[in-house]
C-alpha cells in the first residue's frame, strides 16, 4: 500500500495503527514524519517503546484517541486506514473526517459487503455477483464485526457497516478525490489469497485528491448550466 518512492518525503496519518508497523515501515523509508492515531492505550504504549528503540530521531507520534475525539487543523499527504473502515458505524461521516485530513492521498483497507449481494441475488453465482458487486453501491450495516481488545485479550462484537467498492468511490467523489484503480489491481494479481472478494471480502482502495467537484448539490445551485439540465414540468402549467 506504500511503497517506498510513494513516501518519501511524504508525512503520514495512520488510522488504526495498533503497534505502530506501519509507522514503522514508513519511518524506514523515508518518510518526513509519521502520527499514528490508536484508540487502545495498550497498543499505543508497545508503540512508543518500539519507536524509541529504533527511531530514537524523532519524526514519529503515537496519540491514543478514538477518531471521533481527535479534533485537529492538521493535514498530512497520506491517510491510510487499514481495518478502521468497517468497525464505524457511520462510514459517511468517517470518510470526512479522514478527507479533511488528507492534502493528497487517501489509502483504504476495508471489507466488501459481498454476503449483502448474496442476499440480493440469492441465486446468482459468485461470478455473477462479483460483476455486480462493481456496479451497485451498497452500504451494509452489520452487528458482527470482531475487534480486538488488547487489555483483554479477547475480540468483541460491535456494530459497524461494510462499504462496497462504488459506494466508497462515491462518498470520496463527494469528498474531492477520485479512485486510482492500479492499487487494489495490482494487490489481487499478486496476493489473491487476501483480496479475493469472493472469499475473503477484503479489498484496498486508494484516492488522490483531483480537480471534482466535491459538493456537487452545492455546485448545482451555484452554477446549474455545468450540469445537464431538463425542465421539469411545463412552463405554461402553475407549479402547485
Amino acid at each position: 500500500m506504500l511503497p517506498p518512492d510513494m513516501i518519501s518525503g511524504k508525512s503520514i496519518l495512520d488510522i488504526g495503527s495498533q503497534l505502530g508497523s506501519t509507522g514503522a515501515w514508513c519511518l524506514a523509508n523515508g518518510a518526513s514524519d509519521y502520527t499514528g492515531l490508536e484508540p487502545q492505550s495498550e497498543y499505543v504504549e508497545h508503540s512508543n517503546r518500539l519507536f524509541q528503540e529504533y527511531f530514537p530521531d524523532g519524526g514519529w507520534r503515537n496519540i491514543s484517541s478514538t477518531l471521533e475525539e481527535f479534533e485537529t487543523d492538521q493535514q498530512w499527504d497520506i491517510v491510510i486506514a487499514s481495518g478502521v473502515l468497517y468497525a464505524c458505524f457511520d462510514p459517511f461521516e468517517f470518510v470526512k473526517r479522514v478527507c479533511k485530513w488528507s492534502r493528497g492521498v487517501v489509502i483504504f483497507d476495508t471489507v466488501h459487503p459481498f454476503n449483502g449481494y448474496r442476499r440480493l441475488f440469492p441465486e446468482a453465482s459468485d461470478e455473477d455477483r462479483y460483476r455486480a458487486s462493481g456496479i451497485l453501491s451498497i452500504i451494509q450495516p452489520t452487528e458482527r464485526i470482531r475487534h480486538g481488545m488488547a487489555s483483554l485479550g479477547v475480540s468483541v462484537r460491535i456494530a459497524g457497516s461494510m462499504v462496497s467498492p462504488v459506494a466508497l468511490h462515491l462518498l470520496m467523489k463527494n469528498c474531492g478525490f477520485s479512485h486510482d484503480p492500479d492499487l487494489y489491481l495490482q494487490a489481487e494479481k499478486e496476493i489473491p489469497e487476501y483480496y479475493d472478494v469472493r472469499k475473503l471480502n477484503r479489498y484496498m482502495a486508494r484516492y488522490v485528491v483531483d480537480d471534482v467537484r466535491a459538493n456537487l448539490f452545492k455546485y448545482a445551485i451555484e452554477d446549474p448550466q455545468s450540469f445537464e439540465t431538463a425542465r421539469l414540468w411545463n412552463g405554461n402549467s402553475t407549479h402547485k
